[in-house]
């Protein structure tokens, strides 16, 4: 049995879940998962829909199988999560990072972001864990369009409706189309607030993977997080606004990448300043078409096949 402890909300974000879902379902044929952490409402409901076991911490103790094999963590490391490993038991463990967090003691731990707050490379980039179907995206040759006509939005679950009706608005005045991350990402009522604003705003709805959605975009306008990879990996050259205080790091690492642009912080973002760069790459193709192999250069989307290769090792 492997446990998988994973934490998901808007305060700590929704990439955990999705991540810890992919190595889920690659493992779920060696051997049984179960997955146990704290979850909101939304996530816990996505985690409804995979028929994966999910037992409330309060039941770490007793879990089903037996001491597991393995243990996967992708959360804070908090003195209350710690005290919730040391219930699940002794077992090799092995521990995904976000920035910012201390590394526990562990067998093996995995840098899920790429830059330390002074903007240095300190992540693993070629052990990104994306979902399979950015290796498909990855492959295809891409073709940038003279202009930009399509926007994919990604600000992550926390950000307030205002930030979020605020840029739209800005968008679609500047004649652009926009397409948000949807599902748990969004509030069901700022869904229903906005598109009754803004005819033709879409949403990405429920899905396993943004690949897709990604690779349709001309451009991305995400914050510099996992998302940040994920363009990177379609070749979907980005715009990146810091929402939170560590973002500033990764932003500022993509962008001396080659992969997009640095827009600065949500909280002081100048209109005309965000317009004019957008219109900058918008009118660029060229640009843009740098961007975009840069980012299939630096991030080539199997970092999920060297993280399977790691831990099969580690459960043989």
């Amino acid at each position: 049995m492997i446990v998988c402890f994973v934490e998901a909300s808007p305060a700590v974000g929704y990439g955990r879940l999705t991540r810890a879902l992919v190595l889920a379902r690659h493992l779920k044929h060696r051997c049984r998962i179960v997955f146990t952490g704290h979850l909101d409402r939304p996530a816990g409901k996505t985690m409804e829909k995979t028929a994966l076991p999910f037992h409330p911490v309060k039941e770490a103790s007793r879990l089903p199988s037996g001491p597991p094999r393995l243990i996967l963590f992708d959360a804070p490391p908090s003195d209350a999560n710690r005290a919730v490993l040391r219930e699940i038991g002794a077992a090799p463990l092995v521990q995904l990072r976000e920035a910012g967090e201390p590394e526990l003691d562990c067998q093996v731990s995995l840098k899920q972001f790429p830059a330390d707050s002074e903007g240095e490379m300190s992540g693993d980039a070629d052990l990104f864990i994306l979902h399979p179907q950015f290796r498909h995206f990855h492959a295809v040759e891409r073709k940038y369009k003279r202009r930009v006509r399509q926007i994919f939005l990604y600000l992550g679950g926390e950000t307030e409706y205002r930030p979020v009706h605020d840029l739209v608005d800005i968008l679609i005045r500047h004649d652009f189309r926009v397409k948000i991350a949807g599902d748990y990402l969004v509030k069901k009522s700022y869904k229903k607030s906005l598109r009754k604003k803004y005819r033709g705003l879409q949403f990405s709805g429920a899905c396993q993977s943004l690949a897709r959605s990604l690779f349709e975009a001309d451009l991305a306008l995400i914050t510099p997080g996992t998302i940040a990879a994920e363009a990177a990996a379609a070749g979907t050259p980005a715009v990146y606004l810091s929402v939170r205080k560590e973002h500033r790091a990764a932003a500022a690492w993509w962008a001396a990448q080659g992969t997009g642009i640095d827009a600065g912080s949500l909280d002081a973002l100048a209109e005309t300043e965000l317009v004019q760069a957008m219109r900058d790459l918008s009118l660029d193709p060229d640009r843009r078409a740098v961007m975009g192999r840069a980012g299939k250069k630096r991030i080539d989307a199997r970092g999920l096949l060297r993280t399977m290769d790691l831990l099969n090792e580690m459960t043989t």
